[in-house]
């Protein structure tokens, strides 16, 4: 068994893509809510896995780290000695996503429902997988009570992503036959959004007979993200600036019990239930300034002067819990455990609720200065506040099933070959309710060849738009694994993995009419190669590399008028990944 966790460390390359979950920040030039892949999501370790198959690990792998994160009774099965420590360090990868607007029913450059939270103007943005960089952990068995394990991991996440990256001139406005950019920015030095998060765990777990282990595991997120980004532009008669910031912090509580029941000698059965409470505070503030002066050359009393700002302040705040549950059955055909097969089922239920509220504010000044007669000479002031509430409320169901069927094959004391098939299935249902509050006023004057014309306008509107999400996914691993041992001290481990994914998206608007189909169908292949040291007979230090090829074909169809985009195919950038691990006990 020890040789096999030594061969099993090397799987795992990067995440399996799925679409419904956001990875890193969701931009909209108005801000809306940045969600994040570590939120209301249960916590995770995938050890010895720096890459594209790591949600693959828990069907091949026993690692005793990653066994006792999914089920805290399996912490005093799979501590190897009475102490044992891991720690790696890892890099992370960028994800690469297209993000649409939600086009416009009228299609008149207004948006369908408001400013608060949806896509705007198509973008590529890149920004960094949410993984923590740099994980520790120590399990112990205390001597005086043999029955008794417990253990502490923490994990740390820190990364810097562009805020606006290959974001130039996002929005145009036309105005009396001139184009006129909102705004247009370029990466710098002070384009950037740091993300900086916590991840402690503390577990415990008991023997309470030869046949039967109870564990429990408490964890906790800290998590703080911000960015900003001040950039001031001029060009002859132009001149703009762009103050943008946004601050999140989110905390998070998590409880999982478990237990281990031994049916036999080969025969494993386990069963874990968690709650988790998570709450998001999100603020966002944008100022922008845009104006220009131009005229005729030697004609000084004809030109046009133009000047806007706007003003934008958000602040959103999502909390919510969230309930799960695994069952395992594991299976070995021989005493040995060389050939074995796991199934695990997994039945996810959390309530959805997000309240968001939003002011922007912006002033338009226009004059005009004629040169003939004929020509009429005009001034033009309009000054709108928007105030935004929205209220999004539903429910998130998630069922899934894991199969993963290995066979470890030993060629004498120096090689060993490992084989695997595993089949997954993933089924996630999000059904929302978004109620968008909007009351605006403006107040406008018009000064035409000295007649002052002025208006005001009040309105208040309400919309509620539902939204029905399903993402139906399946995905085929096949690892061939081996590792050789070159000496005593001094082991090369390598293979590779081929995968095939499935997945099938659908989401309706309700209200509109509109639904957008989309499936998402290929293979990635990736290739793996690690040495270990044994720097004493109980520490080993591994260095391992990763890299992958992905054949994904995207068809997302012809969506029409009113469909919701929100994220397109994530690509991921710079697949080729390493980490830094050391493992020992004694």
């Amino acid at each position: 068994m020890r040789n096999k966790l030594h061969l099993i460390f090397i799987i795992g390359l990067c995440k399996i893509l799925f679409q419904v979950t956001l990875l890193g920040q969701s931009y909209t030039p108005f801000g809306g809510f940045i969600e994040r892949d570590l939120f209301f999501k249960p916590v995770s370790v995938s050890p010895n896995s720096p890459g594209l198959f790591e949600i693959a690990a828990p069907g091949f792998s026993d690692h005793p780290l990653q066994e006792a994160m999914l089920n805290p009774a399996r912490l005093g099965d799979t501590i190897p000695a009475r102490n044992y420590f891991y720690a790696d360090y890892r890099t992370i990868p960028s994800i690469e996503r297209t993000v649409f607007r939600l086009p416009s029913q009228k299609d008149t450059g207004e948006y369908v429902f408001g400013s608060l939270g949806f896509p705007r103007p198509v973008n590529i943005i890149k920004s960094k997988i949410d993984q923590p960089r740099f994980t520790a952990a120590w399990f112990y068995r205390p001597s005086t009570i043999e029955k008794l394990s417990i253990g502490i991991v923490f994990r740390q996440l820190h990364a810097s992503d562009p805020y606006y990256d290959e974001f130039i001139k996002s929005q145009t406005r036309r105005h009396s036959g001139r184009i006129i950019p909102l705004y247009s920015v370029k990466p710098g030095d002070r384009d950037s959004f740091r993300n900086l998060g916590y991840f402690p765990s503390v577990l415990a777990s008991v023997q309470i007979s030869d046949a039967l282990t109870t564990g429990l595991r408490l964890s906790m997120t800290y998590y703080t993200g911000n960015g900003n980004l001040i950039d001031g532009q001029f060009f002859g008669d132009e001149i703009g600036s762009l103050d943008r910031g946004v601050e999140q912090t989110y905390i998070q509580w998590e409880a999982v019990t478990g237990a281990n029941i031994k049916l036999s000698g080969n025969r494993n059965f386990g069963i874990s239930a968690g709650i988790l409470y998570g709450d998001v505070v999100q603020n966002f503030e944008i100022d922008h300034f845009y104006a220009f002066k131009s005229g005729e050359k030697y004609v000084v009393n004809r030109w046009r002067s133009f000047a806007e700002n706007l003003s934008v302040d958000q602040s959103w705040n999502r909390d919510g819990v969230r309930y799960f549950g695994t069952v395992e059955m594991r299976h070995f055909a021989d005493q040995n455990k060389s050939s074995g097969i796991r199934i695990f089922y997994t039945l996810d239920y959390s309530p959805v609720k997000m309240n968001g509220r939003g002011n922007w504010t912006t002033f338009l000044f226009d004059e005009y200065r004629p040169f003939g007669a004929t020509e009429v000479h005009h001034i033009n002031r309009v000054e709108t506040h928007i105030l935004e509430e929205i209220q999004t409320t539903g429910t998130r169901f998630l069922w899934g099933h894991r199969i993963g069927i290995t066979r470890q094959m030993l060629y004498g004391p120096r090689t060993e070959l490992l084989i695997g098939f595993q089949f997954n299935r993933l089924i996630k249902i999000i059904q929302t309710e978004h109620r968008l509050e909007r009351v605006t006023d403006t107040e406008s004057e018009i000064v035409v060849d000295g007649e002052l014309i002025s208006s005001s306008d009040n309105r208040e509107t309400t919309d509620i738009l539902s939204t029905d999400e399903r993402d139906r996914m399946a995905t085929f691993n096949i690892p061939v694994l081996f590792r050789l041992a070159v000496s005593g001290k001094f082991s090369v481990e390598g293979g590779f993995l081929v995968q095939y994914v499935d997945q099938k998206i659908s989401q309706h608007v309700g209200g509109t009419g509109s639904s957008l189909g989309e499936k998402i169908e290929g293979s990635n292949i990736a290739g793996l190669l690690g040495f270990g040291y044994a720097i004493s007979p109980e520490i080993a230090i591994r260095l391992t590399g990763v890299t992958g090829i992905s054949y994904l074909n995207n068809n997302q169809g012809t969506p029409v008028p009113g469909s919701l985009i929100v994220d397109n195919q994530k690509k991921i950038i710079g697949s080729t990944r390493f980490m830094l691990g050391l493992e020992g006990s004694f």
